[in-house]
């Protein structure tokens, strides 16, 4: 009984003052260690978020340099293959001897070997495209080219670049009559691949550039993703037109007079003698080719072929294009900056005023001796009419300057424009309290 009496009276001390205070410290250490433990989960799991999107960026780039070396592989092989089959044309227009035509058909047959790169190097392309599409979350893993859609232009790419000259067929030709001439002349089907080829190729170039941009890359697709637009071809294209656009245009233009004198005189070239226009010269071409793309076309000479006169239309099409370009380029080096326009609104802000203050004298001066003038004196009152004229349209050339400033400008400027009267007031403030009547001892006090 004893015992029982002291175990009620020791629970009854727990219950007391100083054991609800344990009981209460018990339980914050709880609490404290449950946010504590929460708190590390999130950190945790924050950390583990971080550290997996930088593991998705990481991947992102990988994939991104690798779709930078298919681009370059695919730029090389076009190179090679168009410079190919221009040397083959060359050799094959002179009709040289048997060991030229051997090296002709292994030209042909290197034209062949870049075009199976190409086709391997749309392959990588392509399914790094697929996976770089997944990596972003734009497309699940269990996307494909054909579900995708992507397999309508690698096939339309595989069939553009499966045209070049072929070995099998470097002897075959083809004859057309012009009855303007009375001449009948022999092509190379060969010649025919290689137009193709080489109009046709120039894509994989730029877009070879534009990928290697800097306003391609990943950075740039964050950036675009993040305004919400897309760092595309187009956005390439429209930012190195802002930003280098006599570079894109001296190139652009060399690389054109270039690519269609050369594809112009082939079709041409047999027709010199009959024309009496000489077009063995590649000089003769290209200044075709330039006279054309800017639309002035002298007429000593031009295409007569019927593939020529097809090549002089994309030409003239192409300069209309880059003549555009050119115009749109100038208009944009005539336009002022940010910093350009404010200060040339501020120097005529300036010269308003001076000429405002100018007039305002010639009005006083004209109003003074328009007082002083005798009654009849019409010249006084013309004058006088005519300086508040010139003063008012200045006024008013004034007020239309300060029209089109935004409310943080005007704001800004009434701010300059009271700091301006402060500065005067301190200036001149023992002048001011003496003639409203205070005494410069009173103003000390």
């Amino acid at each position: 009984m004893l015992a029982t009496t002291g175990l009620n009276r020791q629970s009854h001390d727990n219950r007391g003052p100083g054991g609800g205070s344990d009981r209460k410290n018990a339980l914050g250490k709880m609490a404290a260690s449950a946010f504590m433990s929460a708190g590390k989960n999130d950190n945790e799991s924050d950390s583990e978020e971080e550290s997996g999107n930088i593991l998705d960026q990481r991947r992102i780039n990988e994939i991104f340099v690798r779709l930078k070396v298919a681009e370059i592989s695919s730029l090389n092989f076009a190179i090679l293959g168009i410079l190919c089959g221009i040397f083959d044309y060359e050799i094959s227009y002179n009709d040289g001897s048997d060991e030229e035509k051997t090296f002709r058909i292994i030209l042909e047959c290197f034209c062949v070997f870049s075009t199976i790169c190409i086709y391997i190097a749309l392959i990588v392309r392509y399914t790094l495209v697929l996976t770089l599409q997944k990596s972003k979350g734009f497309y699940s893993k269990y996307d494909t080219l054909m579900n995708t859609g992507l397999y309508k232009y690698f096939f339309t790419e595989i069939v553009i670049n499966s045209i070049t000259p072929f070995p099998f067929i470097w002897d075959t030709t083809y004859s057309e009559k012009y009855s303007d001439y009375d001449t009948k002349v022999r092509y190379r089907v060969n010649d025919v691949f290689l137009l193709v080829m080489c109009l046709c190729r120039t894509y994989l170039i730029i877009r070879a550039i534009l990928t290697l941009s800097n306003f391609m890359n990943t950075r740039s697709q964050r950036v675009c993703n993040m305004s919400g637009t897309t760092a595309n071809f187009m956005f390439s294209v429209k930012s190195l037109m802002k930003k280098k656009p006599y570079s894109v245009l001296l190139t652009s233009l060399v690389v054109s007079v270039g690519l269609f004198g050369f594809v112009l005189r082939i079709f041409e070239r047999p027709l010199s003698e009959a024309s009496g226009q000489d077009f063995n010269s590649i000089n003769n071409a290209f200044w075709v080719t330039l006279i054309t793309m800017t639309t002035v076309g002298y007429g000593d000479f031009f295409p007569k072929s019927n593939i020529g006169r097809f090549i002089g239309i994309l030409i003239a099409f192409w300069g209309v294009a880059f003549v555009s370009l050119f115009v749109v380029t100038l208009t944009n080096l005539l336009l002022f900056e940010n910093g350009e326009e404010k200060s040339y609104i501020l120097l005529q802000r300036l010269k308003s005023k001076d000429a405002l203050k100018k007039e305002a004298v010639n009005v006083i001066t004209a109003a003074y001796k328009k007082r002083r003038a005798a009654p009849g004196d019409i010249s006084a009152i013309r004058n006088f009419r005519g300086y508040l004229l010139k003063f008012q349209a200045i006024s008013r050339s004034i007020r239309g300057n300060y029209e089109n400033e935004t409310d943080a400008d005007r704001i800004k400027r009434d701010l300059e424009d009271l700091r301006e009267d402060i500065d005067f007031i301190k200036e001149n403030l023992f002048q001011i309290c003496k003639s409203i009547g205070i005494e410069e001892k009173d103003l000390i006090e």
